[in-house]
């Protein structure tokens, strides 16, 4: 036999003899995987969770935090919902309250700036096919969605862009705006609206004169969202409900000049934990949606005015006010605003007295044991005749931490009133307050007479305040360059 003839053969019988080995340890290792199927460890899942008939006993919501989460209800599923504030079919507000926002907005527009309201919709009126059908039969869903949508024309009357969010609830194209187990949006929801707000904007001249900038939002991982109501309902019934998972998002500009220097972003998110959590990404859905940068100062736990008092004392807003503010809040926190807090608002937009002439103004030590201590007196011989419907007060405590205090206010008529000044847990003024002097009907033409003020935060050591009184409607005082 010729040398080539023999090394063919070794090779047929080499390759053979490899195929064979191949196959017989394809069958073994299929082997062994069904046996090892067979000594896998088998579960089941029970549904999990649903509440107990204790859910149903006002005595057990005892702490503030319960209380604003009651009464606990069951929905379909692992839906759970809060009775009270997400069931109601009335979206009240203070007339005093919507009128001092209509001024509100006049402010902002004598800036520059559009605001753009976002009251977003209830749980209740979006995903009412979640309730159980007793629940779902004693809750009027379509009455509560005509009395959100006038209780949103009223604020358009005011003066705000809103968006018809009924929008959202009449689709039905089977997006969970909220999380079976907590009150936020998912980000889901978030997206949706950040779409709604650029279809609202489509058109207009304030979104064709945005200075433009390519975003693209991309998926990254998810999220687990433990859910506020889970724990309500743990503390109640106890047993364990499971987090929910949503998908993470981020977005980023298309090109970026690393030599340039970023453009001021002329839109600000002023919200509450609905914009300022990453989880939700709203902020990243409306720089994709808009084509533009966003500022997002939005406060977790600051209520409808938290993350606001803090935008416009910074030099963010005063300095350089945005085209556009997106206001966000829930509506049980507008409808419980009262006229002594917009009187803390409204006069911020135009930043109290910075720049402007001042009437009468004192610099005075504040003990920790005193009780109220005389800043201003409008007398001495001779009285300014300025009324009281012109006139803001101006406070700067030497201590930053001050939070609370009580105002009196004295009248040439003798009138006089006592204002409990108070920024909620989360809110940070730098020690600084504006407040109006009164504006009814039987206080705007009387001069004020007198100012003084208790605080109530308890203060580690003795400080000082300055106080300012001054007319809003005094011209502006020319800042000299640095």
């Amino acid at each position: 036999m010729r040398r080539l003839d023999r090394v063919r053969m070794i090779r047929c019988l080499l390759t053979s003899l490899l195929l064979g080995m191949a196959a017989m340890s394809a069958q073994a290792q299929t082997s062994a995987a069904a046996s090892d199927d067979e000594d896998l460890p088998r579960y089941s899942a029970e549904p999990c969770c649903t509440l107990c008939p204790r859910a149903r006993d006002a005595d057990v919501y005892l702490t503030r935090f319960m209380q604003d989460h009651q009464e606990a209800l069951q929905g379909r599923g692992d839906w759970l919902f809060r009775s009270q504030s997400e069931l109601n079919t009335e979206f009240p507000i203070n007339d005093q309250v919507l009128a001092d926002l209509a001024r509100m907005v006049k402010a902002f527009k004598a800036h520059g700036t559009e605001v753009l309201m976002l009251d977003f919709p209830p749980r209740g009126v979006l995903h009412a096919d979640q309730l159980l059908p007793g629940d779902r039969a004693r809750f009027n869903d379509k009455l509560a969605l005509a009395n959100y949508r006038a209780a949103l024309q009223r604020f358009r009357t005011a003066g705000f862009i809103v968006p018809d969010y009924g929008l959202l609830a009449e689709r039905g194209d089977g997006t969970e705006y909220f999380f079976h187990r907590d009150g936020h949006w998912t980000p889901d929801g978030a997206r949706r609206t950040a779409e709604l707000i650029a279809s609202t904007l489509k058109g207009t001249p304030l979104l064709a004169g945005l200075t433009k900038r390519a975003y693209v939002t991309t998926r990254i991982g998810r999220n687990r969202h433990p859910g506020v109501m889970s724990i309500v309902a743990q503390q109640i019934c106890g047993g364990h409900y499971p987090s929910e998972v949503v998908l993470g998002y981020k977005t980023d500009a298309t090109e970026t000049d690393l030599f340039a220097d970023e453009p001021v972003p002329e839109i600000a998110l002023v919200g509450t934990s609905f914009s300022a959590t990453p989880t939700y990404h709203f902020a990243g859905f409306l720089k994709q949606n808009l084509q533009t940068d966003v500022l997002n100062v939005s406060l977790s736990g600051g209520n409808f005015d938290g993350a606001l008092t803090q935008y416009l004392l910074s030099e963010d807003f005063q300095k350089r006010p945005p085209k556009l503010v997106i206001w966000e809040f829930g509506h049980p926190q507008i409808a419980a605003a009262n006229p002594g807090q917009m009187r803390r608002i409204v006069p911020l937009v135009n930043n109290g007295c910075a720049d402007r002439a001042t009437l009468l103004s004192s610099t005075t030590p504040i003990n920790t044991a005193n009780d109220f201590t005389d800043l201003l007196f409008n007398g001495g011989g001779r009285i300014l005749d300025a009324r009281s419907r012109d006139l803001v007060i101006d406070l700067q405590f030497g201590d930053p931490a001050v939070s609370e205090f009580l105002a009196e206010t004295w009248y040439l008529d003798g009138k006089h009133e006592v204002q409990r000044v108070r920024l909620n847990d989360y809110t940070r003024s730098g020690g600084r307050f504006v407040l109006e002097t009164n504006r009814e009907p039987e206080y705007i033409e009387q001069p004020v007479i007198a100012f003084r003020v208790q605080v109530v935060t308890k203060l580690a050591k003795p400080t000082t305040v300055t106080a300012k009184l001054c007319r809003t409607t005094a011209p502006l005082v020319a800042r000299q360059a640095p």
